[in-house]
């Protein structure tokens, strides 16, 4: 979904917006989506390819990652918020019975309560960025230390 400039200054080129600031891609403010769009602005573009890149090559680590987690002696699960998450967990959310694979957690910039994690989902079997409240509550499982034998993240 290509979004339009604040001021609707040009409604030609649109913006792939960044769920953890809200602006584009390229750094520009964003006032809403612009289905009719029928140019993508080239900074965005650019930033948008190399992270579907990266997405790509982390997807078969993420993989493994899910189908050796079962396999875990050591594991620390607790009832925590959001804000406790760290690249390598796996939570659930209430509702929800999928396991979250976290690759990374970006903090929420200033003045904002949300965090945006990048997270492998095995049951869709594809690598999504959502963004959660930092004080959901989640039930979140941590490894205690790194085992021989489980893939390392991308």
């Amino acid at each position: 979904m290509l979004w339009a400039p604040s001021g609707r200054s040009n409604l030609v080129t649109g913006h792939r917006r960044n769920a953890a600031t809200g602006t584009a891609l390229c750094g520009t403010l964003l006032s809403a989506p612009n289905p009719d769009v029928t140019v993508e602005c080239a900074p965005c573009r650019g930033v948008w390819k190399a992270e579907c890149e990266r997405r790509a090559t982390a997807l078969a680590r993420m993989r493994a990652r899910a189908r050796w987690w079962h396999q875990r002696r050591e594991l620390e699960t607790f009832q925590g918020r959001a804000a406790d998450l760290n690249a390598g967990d796996v939570y659930t959310v209430s509702g929800c019975l999928d396991r979250h694979h976290v690759l990374t957690v970006t903090d929420p910039a200033r003045g904002y309560r949300w965090l945006t994690v990048l997270a492998y989902v095995p049951a869709d079997d594809e690598i999504v960025e959502l963004g959660l409240h930092h004080d959901r509550l989640l039930a979140i499982e941590r490894p205690h230390l790194p085992e021989v034998g489980m893939p390392a993240l991308p």
